[in-house]
């Protein structure tokens, strides 16, 4: 498959999404679908994988060579947007393809995967970059301002930053992009665990109005000061306490399977205090005795990344 340079080739914006600028490529050319860029293209829909369309791209110097913004776990069938990009830029940002990534922190708003129209979803072959199927500005869609957890977790995820002020996590934390959105999308599964199964939350997460309330929960526990009490709260209070006090531990393992860096270290030792002082306080309750210092043992144990018996 090799990329045909078309008559009009402007250089790729460094955070465009790689099909999007084939998509721009073929509308300024007026030709009739991204497939008309290509010779000896086997499938159209195998444009639309990330990992084909950066190799293609790169192939091209023409096409300038840019880098590319990650979008880790993307929606690569439907199209997320910030309708105030689209009126100002033009183009589609690769970020917004993320599962995780649900706001724009530029104008403050939350990203949108529908038309404001016929109020379907854009699926990515049949949209135009600026206008629905159906003939509908995109940039037309309402726009809802962002909380500030949102925006902070936002930019936590597009650019690693953590503000000034409360966070679970330091500000040199070193997290690469894609562990940056892998940690998101944790922290959203275990808000909800275990309610949702893996593929139902990986259904909901992909659409923007059933990501919404997970990403907000998310954002509240990392960037809110009783963020973290109120999660781990959640977690204990879910059925009876004898399981769900353990359920701590077993996030505190996730984490350690996942995440061993050591910018998770304050993050681990809260969660494991509140569970040590949340089990003897039980234990107080059904008239047993235990010590501190077994419990730390205990629960220190218990989250090693082994299987404990």
């Amino acid at each position: 498959m090799e990329l045909i340079k078309p008559p009009l080739h402007p250089d790729r914006f460094p955070d465009e999404l790689p099909y999007g600028y084939l998509k721009r490529l073929a509308e300024l050319n007026q030709y009739e679908s991204p497939a008309w860029l290509f010779r000896n293209l086997s499938s159209r829909s195998s444009l639309q994988t990330p990992a084909l369309s950066i190799a293609v791209l790169s192939a091209a110097e023409w096409a300038g060579n840019q880098p590319t913004a990650s979008a880790v776990g993307a929606n690569t069938l439907h199209l997320r947007y910030c309708p105030l990009c689209i009126a100002e830029r033009g183009y589609w940002r690769s970020a917004w393809q993320s599962w995780v990534s649900c706001a724009c922190t530029k104008h403050q708003i939350w990203l949108v995967d529908r038309c404001p129209s016929c109020h379907s979803r854009l699926p990515l072959a049949s949209t135009n970059l600026s206008h629905c199927a159906c003939g509908a500005r995109l940039a037309d869609a309402p726009v809802e301002i962002i909380d500030s957890p949102v925006e902070q977790m936002q930019m936590f995820l597009d650019e690693g930053s953590v503000p000034e002020g409360y966070s679970i996590l330091p500000r040199e934390h070193g997290l690469e992009d894609s562990a940056r959105a892998a940690l998101i999308s944790l922290l959203c599964n275990w808000l909800d665990y275990p309610k949702l199964t893996v593929h139902n939350f990986n259904r909901e997460l992909k659409q923007c109005g059933t990501a919404r309330i997970h990403l907000v929960n998310a954002a509240e526990l990392l960037f809110q000061p009783e963020g973290l009490d109120t999660f781990l709260f959640r977690l204990s209070q879910r059925d009876s306490p004898e399981f769900y006090t353990s359920l701590v531990l077993k996030f505190v393992l996730r984490l350690n399977i996942d995440f061993p860096q050591p910018c998770f270290d304050t993050l681990k030792h809260q969660a494991l205090s509140y569970w040590v002082h949340l089990r003897k306080a039980l234990d107080q309750e059904q008239g047993q005795s235990s010590d501190i210092a077994d419990l730390w043992e205990y629960a220190e144990w218990q989250v090693l990344p082994h299987d404990p018996k």
